[in-house]
């Protein structure tokens, strides 16, 4: 659809095959490039950039000098086709990032709904990201993740190529992230080179509507799993008697049953 004259700057450049809704704003010097889609109420601000090959829903904030739709940065990437898809309101402050695949997986990275990335944030190629997740300030994702819904990752934080961050954590602020990140747990680096856990995002939980009897399930499951040192397999088969009455619990079976990096403990 096109443009009216009242929402587009004159100096932005817009490449000929992009598929714009009529009520989408473009500021000035902005740039969309080819094969880009973007859905009806998004915001491009003055000097922001969208490459290639991206297609956006409705309702997301692109702000100054983000760039969206970037060739991944992957050293075996030979230009072939590839793809970025974004849902709906999301918001890209300044300076955020976030780049296309590659084709070691299914060539698209994706973004979900809701998402807030804060100034130079980064998202790189082939992650796939859920909904109602919050990168702070400088915060990185590095290629292949997978960030789950409603997380929140600190300043300075960086995730490894190929983890997980499960529903509902919270890494605090400078955490690297070298394996899996269970829903529902808070992890930090402190005075260590790698993340560990310290306990429940209890915050974040009640913030999401989780019961007492949720919580207080998930703290007795927390106290087998990570404060008393038993084997894994052993605590595995007490969390798996307790899901009975805490069905919550069964998220963190699934969840570590399907790890492939391993998990945070």
């Amino acid at each position: 659809m096109g443009l009216s004259d009242n929402m587009i700057h004159p100096s932005a450049t817009i490449d000929s095959t992009a598929r714009i809704d009529s009520d989408v704003e473009i500021g000035a010097n902005a740039y969309i490039g080819p094969n880009v889609a973007i859905g009806q109420g998004t915001k491009i601000y003055p000097n922001a950039v969208i490459l290639q090959n991206t297609t956006m829903g409705k309702n997301n904030q692109v702000h100054s000098f983000a760039v969206l739709g970037g060739d991944p940065q992957d050293t075996g990437y030979k230009g072939e086709p590839t793809f970025l898809e974004i849902g709906d309101n999301n918001i890209f402050r300044e300076g955020s990032t976030v780049n296309r695949a590659t084709v070691k997986a299914d060539g698209i990275t994706r973004i979900g709904n809701n998402n807030y990335l804060m100034s130079y944030a980064h998202i790189a190629h082939d992650c796939q990201v859920g909904n109602n997740n919050v990168m702070v300030n400088y915060s990185c994702l590095a290629g292949h993740v997978l960030l789950e819904n409603n997380v929140t990752i600190s300043a300075y934080c960086a995730v490894h190529q190929f983890s997980r961050v499960g529903s509902y954590s919270f890494l605090v602020h400078g955490a690297l992230v070298e394996k899996d990140i269970l829903p529902y747990v808070v992890a930090s680096s402190r005075n260590k080179s790698t993340a560990t856990i310290h306990g429940l995002n209890i915050r974040g939980l009640k913030r999401n509507g989780f019961s007492k009897e949720a919580i207080h399930g998930l703290r007795d499951a927390y106290k087998v799993l990570f404060m008393q040192n038993l084997p894994i397999d052993e605590a595995l088969s007490i969390l798996t008697e307790m899901q009975k009455n805490c069905p919550e619990i069964k998220v963190w079976l699934d969840f570590m049953a399907a790890s492939q990096r391993g998990f945070v403990r």
